[in-house]
């Protein structure tokens, strides 16, 4: 049995998945950490910062060397805290940062762990932490990640730098995908996208301040006129940036013209997995664009279109300015069709993005920047200083040999079943709770028994 830390996989559709592992001396769960709500096992945790505050580590320290190795990746941990706790003093990310890490290594070492176990690429900051700590003590990692673009299918990796290489070989019997030859896709997670800015977020935020406001008196009634003027601030100040972004964001857009040679990019919302995590560095975007930007010719054009769910988070007036200091990018209107400017297009740019997905099923090519999980396909080329524009735009997609290779990539790398929540069905129409349990089963021991 692997003593193994699992972090989500606590839905109704995983856990029996999981308990399924322990059960057949697979893995023995010495953690398994869940969203509260959801604690409903002797191993499961809920770990809130009131919980790691009481912890002592006096008689277990963090190695220097390991925790050098853990703090070259401060900047996401702490660009991920901010998603989810907002702050108006840096150092209250550092702290949160360094007192994870404590943690983690506390856990991770008084249970022997041999393999941590991941329900999707970590997108909050303990989670992260959690990946970056037993990455730097040699523990084995898999990582799953739900394809949204595909029907019950999901990916696994030992690292985020890893995920959509082939890592994986095994062999499932699998019904074939049908891949259709067109940009255009049914995609459920997009039918209701509509700005932030006009989706009732002023609501939103008047109930979240509320609540917030009853947690500080609840839980630091010394400071509690402090605490409700911290987010009553912050609050002020997200509207105004909003409304700066929304004005930056009008003010830069130019009319599209098909006849100009370009380069598609659409910008990615953030804050997002995405991005945050699967983009490594390019989780700023612009620098995508300004590395793109410097491989093109002189005459071609970089056509930009911003993201509809997109608020100010990580569009300050510096990231515009910045954008308009890029001589070849153009940001476009927000209402112009993204199937339309894949079409016009040279070839599409992103950094993990559905939007490749699209290019490439209808015969478009692709630049990726992160770690897409459909990087390794035909007609998906990867960033890299040397890259010869040449190579992008001489290669052509033939949907037939493309469909072959995915359907092997299908059969040997991807697995079977839902591991992301929300409603099993956008994944899977034949989605069924009992059937996904086995299914996720079969396929983490798949992925147990091949690493």
């Amino acid at each position: 049995m692997i003593n193994t830390v699992v972090i989500d996989f606590y839905l109704d559709h995983t856990r029996e998945a999981i308990l399924k592992l322990e059960e057949e001396n697979l893995i023995k769960i010495k953690y398994w950490l869940v969203d509260k709500k959801y604690n409903t096992e002797e191993s499961m945790h809920s770990v809130e910062m009131e919980d790691i505050l009481r912890e002592t580590y006096e008689d277990i320290v963090c190695p220097d060397h390991l925790y050098d190795e853990v703090h070259k990746k401060m900047y996401w941990a702490m660009n991920l805290d901010n998603r989810w706790e907002r702050s108006t003093e840096l150092c209250n990310y550092v702290h949160n940062f360094n007192l994870y890490i404590k943690y983690w290594y506390k856990v991770l070492s008084i249970n022997n762990v041999e393999m941590m176990l991941l329900g999707n690429a970590p997108h909050g900051c303990l989670q992260y932490v959690a990946y970056l700590v037993a990455k730097a003590m040699g523990i084995r990692i898999i990582i799953t990640e739900q394809i949204y673009q595909l029907k019950n299918r999901f990916i696994c990796a030992k690292s985020l730098e890893a995920m959509g290489k082939v890592e994986f070989l095994f062999k499932q019997k699998k019904d074939h995908q049908k891949i259709e030859h067109k940009y255009e896709k049914n995609l459920f997670y997009m039918k209701n996208a509509k700005p932030l800015l006009e989706s009732g977020e002023v609501k939103l935020l008047k109930k979240e301040l509320l609540n917030r406001v009853a947690e500080m008196i609840k839980k630091e009634r010394s400071l509690w006129m402090y605490k409700i003027g911290e987010v009553i601030g912050y609050k002020l100040i997200s509207n105004y940036l909003n409304s700066r972004f929304k004005k930056c964001r009008d003010d830069l857009c130019v009319e599209f013209d098909s006849s100009k040679k370009y380069v598609y990019f659409p910008l990615h919302f953030q804050p997002e997995m995405t991005t945050d995590t699967l983009g490594g560095i390019y989780e700023d975007q612009l620098l995508a664009v300004e590395r793109l930007a410097s491989i093109l010719p002189s005459d071609w054009y970089i056509y930009l279109k911003e993201n509809p769910m997109q608020t100010y988070y990580k569009r300050s007036k510096k990231f515009f300015l910045r954008l308009k200091s890029i001589n070849k990018a153009r940001l476009v209107r927000p209402d112009i069709s993204t199937y339309t400017l894949i079409q016009y297009s040279q070839f599409v740019s992103t950094i993990t993005g559905t939007v490749g997905w699209e290019a490439i099923t209808g015969g478009k090519n692709v630049l990726v920047f992160g770690n897409a999980w459909y990087r390794t396909l035909p007609g998906v080329f990867e960033y890299k200083e040397s890259l010869d524009i040449s190579e992008i735009i001489d290669y052509k997609v033939d949907h037939k040999y493309f469909t072959k290779v995915f359907n092997e990539f299908d059969e040997t790398t991807l697995l079977k079943g839902v591991v992301a929540g929300g409603n099993g069905k956008d994944f899977n129409p034949d989605f069924n709770i009992l059937k996904n349990n086995e299914e996720v089963y079969d396929s983490l021991k798949l992925a147990i028994t091949y690493y």
